[in-house]
């Protein structure tokens, strides 16, 4: 309790932390490993803190954060969030990439409300099919049991940021249109449940620890699924310490397939579950 990293650093290592910082990265720091794991657990403790102080003074708010691309940095909530809230990077024409993130959400039974990472998306925000590629990308979102956020002349950096000289905006008109066919045929789009019987199984305990590609290795692989039109469902599990999901037989029923890409560490837990699945 009374050890200082800060100073333990500053008396053993500065020189060569400047050193190493001035032409490389964080990742040769002493203890820098030991600091993130306690960093991490920080983090998330305050999360769960927070999350219960709220559910005590009103248990109808909801608790969300946003949660970038739904990178494994951002995760850590994951058990304590009610909906998953990412700035999802949407592409256009678009691609599956999106529909990933709406699946990992599902997993952890925290629908995906996302908002387009406006900095990112120049068709969106600066160009004239910005009410037709909502219309995209509600349809997604809806499909995958998720919502979008609608983006009115947010900023897109060109030239200087802050410069709206070229931002448009989604005609809301056409759009209320779109969302009112949804909302008066509950029979096409309410009661539904998915067909897929491939599954991909979301490691969280692999992701932290693994060196080389085990995230892009799961989006990657979910991707591939979708682009090639074979439905897949995301199946997560964590690593006991920042999200405490395990795997259950409920996670695995109805698939014929499980994908396990760069799974390199398994609970006892999880080692049951796929052992019966098998």
């Amino acid at each position: 309790t009374s050890f200082e990293y800060g100073d333990f650093i500053r008396k053993n290592y500065y020189d060569a932390y400047k050193a190493l910082i001035a032409r490389t990265s964080y990742e040769y720091v002493p203890l820098m490993d030991e600091f993130r794991e306690y960093q991490y657990r920080s983090v998330t403790a305050f999360m769960h803190l927070l999350r219960e102080k709220i559910a005590e003074t009103d248990p109808d708010v909801y608790f969300s954060a946003n949660m970038a691309d739904l990178m494994s940095t951002f995760m850590g909530v994951a058990d304590v969030a009610d909906f998953f809230c990412p700035e999802l990077m949407y592409a256009y024409p678009i691609n599956a990439r999106t529909a990933v993130r709406y699946e990992l959400g599902n997993a952890f039974d925290a629908p995906v409300n996302a908002a387009p990472n406006c900095m990112g998306n120049k068709e969106l925000m600066t160009g004239d099919n910005a009410t037709e590629i909502m219309k995209i990308y509600t349809a997604e979102a809806y499909a995958h049991g998720g919502y979008v956020q609608v983006p009115y002349q947010a900023p897109y950096v060109s030239g200087l940021y802050g410069d709206d000289s070229d931002m448009v905006s989604t005609d809301m008109e056409v759009l209320y249109l779109y969302y009112d066919y949804i909302h008066n045929h509950p029979e096409l789009f309410m009661r539904l449940w998915p067909m897929a019987d491939v599954g991909v199984l979301y490691s969280y305990a692999s992701i932290r620890q693994y060196t080389g590609g085990g995230e892009d290795d799961f989006f990657g692989c979910a991707q591939t699924l979708i682009e090639h039109n074979i439905p897949c469902r995301v199946v997560a599990t964590g690593d006991g310490v920042l999200i405490h999901k395990q795997l259950t037989d409920q996670d695995l029923y109805g698939l014929k397939l499980l994908i396990l890409p760069s799974i390199i560490v398994m609970s006892e837990n999880d080692i049951g579950g796929l052992q019966r699945f098998v």
